[in-house]
């Protein structure tokens, strides 16, 4: 980076720091008067514990009354935050663990290793699902959207297979966005940076439609700026790069979608969205050729209908997604097909959910003349069938609660799974909530896992050739998770929200191997007024491997992450915002990450209601580190970073 950019960055860096941190927002509290702090504080935290959330239960349920662990991020959190790419918003979900590869690519993971294709998290949106089969996992490069369109995304750090199906073992993430009937009006969106987001652009129209029915439109576009190479013991670079020389890790994306929300009934509604992207991303792969350009696109679209009556709710989805991902050694079309039914039942003091599920899979693969990687055959299709029912049954006056629940689904790779769960909850008080469960889940093999080979020559017939690296007999993986939380509004301003967890995986090595993992997830939120709010998180995570009769302390996975956030309303216009993140070093028998601390700061000023600015600063105080090592692809740092992004709304 020339020098003169260099000192730009630094005299901003130093210019909000002393904006941000010697301004204390004490003087806060002399604004209103004791009483009327109070009751605003009151309706905080209401808006807080009535959260709604659908993941728990696949019903509408207050977050607060969830027998699980888990988080809510919602659209307020987004925008303070500054950051614009899912992945790293989802930084601040304790129990999460986000590591950033290089400056297109992430590792998502729950309770389990920082993995670049993490394969025991299932990620939704809208009732998409994101998870790709062929390699198992999510390329969280091209998962995006318009993020003012958000309107929350709901965690659960636990297993959801009895409800959501295979490859929800160690977590569910689901993105949801606004109706259309809530985005009426236009918004123009834009921001410059350096360093990581280079540049992104955004336009949004809604409109009202009779029937308090809706409807939107949008397009945006994406830059992403090079990051800088690490030295070779903290890389895979194996040193062939030179340390802080720019890396091969820009991109670009271009994606535009619409959506349709139509009342059609008094008890029923009707919902059509689909969206287009195309991208170019570069990595850096550990093997010839080094510099990997990724050329992805895809379209989809996405049917919802529902009907509400008393007693009584029915829930009908069809999904259709078509991706292609091309790159210097691989090529893969996929298109999936997904069909989803649900039908709910209350009683006095029953909660009866039942539904039917069917997916279609049929993907196109191919090795190119520079890749050694190939799937045999290279051409295939497969269906998956469904079916769950879960009773929640309510008893001593409302204030406990047992859930009953299991999922069947039969694969044509490895047939039946059975998933079920049973989960215990007590409410003793409209503000304390306790619970405890245990759950059965499963992540089925990847194509890659089952049909995988590798060629060496041509034509791979040839003896000596190739060599498979599949095994169509491999058998699933399988979690056995103990879980148990509690929940407390200690007062009119304080929340806590405690988890701890025992899981026992099996069949995760083609010996048979065995992981154990444990740990505590503890979340606090402070409202000390209206104007200043903070929030608290530690996790504790540990784990030990099986294998060959031999036990080791190998998972590459942080015992102490931590993250702190201060959000504080210096006046009407004025926002100040600070986010401390901490991740343990992560320790296996081959990769090694250090610990880390990542600060970042924002400023927001709303001059008017329809316009907003962000100044955010990424990783204050460190140049460079590593959060996520994979051996296929060259890590880069994860260095200091701007943004300055703006927003217009109209009518």
């Amino acid at each position: 980076m020339p020098a003169n950019k260099n000192a730009f960055l630094q005299l901003v860096n130093d210019v909000a720091i002393w904006f941000l941190l010697l301004v204390s927002p004490l003087h806060c509290f002399a604004d209103n008067a004791k009483q009327q702090l109070n009751e605003l504080l009151q309706m905080d935290f209401n808006e807080l514990v009535n959260l709604k959330v659908v993941l728990p239960t696949r019903q509408s349920e207050r977050q607060f009354d969830a027998p699980s662990a888990i988080y809510v991020i919602t659209q307020e959190d987004i925008r303070r935050s500054g950051l614009t790419k899912i992945p790293e918003i989802l930084r601040m979900v304790p129990g999460l663990h986000v590591g950033r590869l290089d400056n297109n690519t992430w590792s998502v993971s729950s309770r389990s290793d920082i993995l670049r294709l993490s394969n025991t998290m299932l990620v939704l949106m809208d009732g998409r699902t994101l998870y790709d089969p062929l390699f198992a996992g999510v390329y969280w490069d091209v998962q995006d959207t318009l993020i003012q369109d958000i309107e929350r995304i709901e965690i659960i750090r636990g297993p959801g297979g009895p409800l959501w199906g295979a490859n929800a073992v160690d977590g569910i993430i689901n993105i949801v966005t606004k109706s259309s009937r809530d985005t009426a009006g236009g918004l123009a969106y834009g921001g410059y940076g350096e360093n990581e987001r280079k540049y992104e652009a955004a336009f949004r129209y809604g409109t009202h439609l009779p029937n308090d029915s809706g409807a939107r439109v949008y397009f945006k576009r994406t830059k992403t700026d090079h990051g800088v190479y690490l030295d070779a013991n903290k890389s895979t670079n194996n040193g062939f790069f030179e340390p802080g020389d720019p890396a091969h890790d820009d991109g670009q994306q271009n994606q535009a979608g619409f959506r349709l929300d139509w009342q059609a009934q008094s008890d029923s509604t009707l919902n059509l969205q689909g969206d287009i992207y195309k991208a170019k991303y570069n990595n850096i792969r550990t093997t010839q050729p080094r510099e990997n350009t990724v050329h992805a696109s895809g379209h989809n679209l996405i049917s919802k209908w529902s009907q509400m009556k008393p007693g009584y709710r029915l829930n009908f989805q069809f999904v259709y997604d078509h991706t292609e991902r091309t790159d210097l050694v691989f090529e893969e079309k996929r298109d999936v097909l997904d069909f989803d039914f649900q039908h709910s039942l209350t009683f006095t003091s029953q909660l009866i959910t039942w539904g039917l599920g069917y997916r279609y899979n049929s993907d196109k693969t191919k090795k190119t003349a520079n890749g050694i990687f190939a799937l045999d055959p290279e051409n295939s299709s497969d269906e998956i069938y469904s079916a769950f029912v879960q009773d929640r049954i309510a008893f001593a006056d409302n204030r406990w609660f047992l859930t009953l629940g299991s999922k069947i689904e039969h694969n044509d790779f490895t047939g039946y799974e059975i998933q079920p769960t049973i989960r215990l909850l007590w409410k003793p008080t409209e503000r304390n909530t306790a619970w405890a469960s245990v759950t059965r889940a499963v992540h089925t093999p990847s194509r890659a896992a089952l049909n995988g080979k590798l060629i060496f020559c041509e034509p791979p017939e040839t003896p000596g050739c190739s060599q498979t690296i599949g095994d169509p007999d491999t058998k699933s993986e399988s979690v056995i998770a103990s879980e148990a939380g509690y929940r407390s509004q200690f007062s009119t301003n304080t929340l806590i929200d405690i988890s701890i967890f025992n899981n026992r995986y099996h069949d995760t090595s083609e010996d048979g191997g065995n992981i154990k993992t444990y740990g505590m997830e503890i979340f606090s939120k402070q409202i000390f007024s209206p104007k200043w709010q903070i929030a608290l998180s530690y996790t504790y995570h540990q784990g030990t491997s099986q294998s060959n009769g031999i036990e080791g302390n190998n998972r590459l996975i942080p015992k102490n992450s931590a993250n702190f956030r201060s959000l504080w309303n210096i006046s009407s216009a004025w926002e100040a915002d600070i986010f401390v993140y901490y991740s343990d070093a992560e320790e296996s028998t081959t990769l090694n990450i250090d610990d880390y601390t990542r600060v970042d700061l924002r400023a927001g000023w709303n001059p008017i209601r329809a316009i907003k600015l962000s100044l955010s600063i990424t990783n204050r105080f460190d140049d460079k580190h590593a959060e996520a090592i994979d051996l296929q692809r060259v890590n880069t740092s994860v260095g200091r970073a701007i943004f300055l992004s703006g927003s217009y709304t109209f009518d």
